[in-house]
């Protein structure tokens, strides 16, 4: 938990400096935290038990959403740059890099899965939990990123 808080913490500044917008910071954040929110809380509601192996496996995915929430964000600065305003800067940039998410996100959890055939349960759980983090990552990444990032709220 500690080495969690840290490095949402570097995250935090990361966001600030990558998205230059409080909007486009909160977007990352939030995201980025349902990553943790979502691996540890199915875990335990789940009742898969948590040890030295299996742990560090919610640091492995949070680096891999903060790594495609940079490329997202970043996308979304080029489409602005090229006159993409609001809502159609965060379509532009989904549109261009989804593919990338998705691919090293399965790439990455390919290699993971090796470690499900272990013979070992808590090598088994970290391969399982990556696996399900990589699947959080996606939909965190390319649903809700440019939901809370971009689109326009409707006022009533």
């Amino acid at each position: 938990m500690t080495g969690l808080f840290w490095l949402n913490l570097l995250f935090v500044v990361i966001a600030w400096i990558v998205a230059r917008s409080v909007r486009g910071a909160l977007a990352m954040i939030v995201s980025l935290t349902l990553v943790p929110l979502c691996m540890l809380g199915g875990i335990g509601w789940l009742r898969v038990p948590m040890d030295v192996i299996s742990a560090p496996a919610t640091n492995v995915c949070i680096g891999i959403a903060i790594d495609s929430m940079i490329h997202l964000v970043f996308g979304v600065r080029r489409g602005q740059r090229d006159g993409e305003k609001g809502w159609a800067a965060w379509v532009a940039a989904r549109k261009e890099q989804w593919r990338g998410i998705v691919y090293s996100d399965v790439i990455i959890a390919a290699g993971f899965a090796i470690f499900v055939l272990s013979d070992f349960p808590p090598t088994q759980r970290f391969g399982l939990v990556v696996l399900a983090g990589c699947i959080i990552d996606i939909l965190a990444n390319l649903f809700v990123l440019p939901l809370l990032g971009g689109a326009q709220w409707k006022k009533k």
